[in-house]
């Protein structure tokens, strides 16, 4: 791919952030407590998942 082909396929590419960015709305306060709370509990959850994995093969080795 030469240079020339380039440079229009990053500018359609910019140009489709941008319209993307002019459609994107910041969300209310309810909807950011909603995802932060939804991404806490997710972080948790994978955390508690992690822990038991490791203590279940500590058991395992017999460490």
């Amino acid at each position: 791919m030469r240079f020339s082909e380039i440079i229009p396929r990053i500018r359609s590419t910019i140009e489709e952030y941008i319209r993307i960015l002019k459609i994107a709305e910041k969300p209310s306060k309810s909807e950011l407590y909603e995802t932060l709370k939804i991404c806490g509990i997710a972080l948790l959850i994978i955390g508690v998942v992690g822990f038991l994995i490791q203590v279940v093969f500590r058991v395992i080795r017999g460490i």
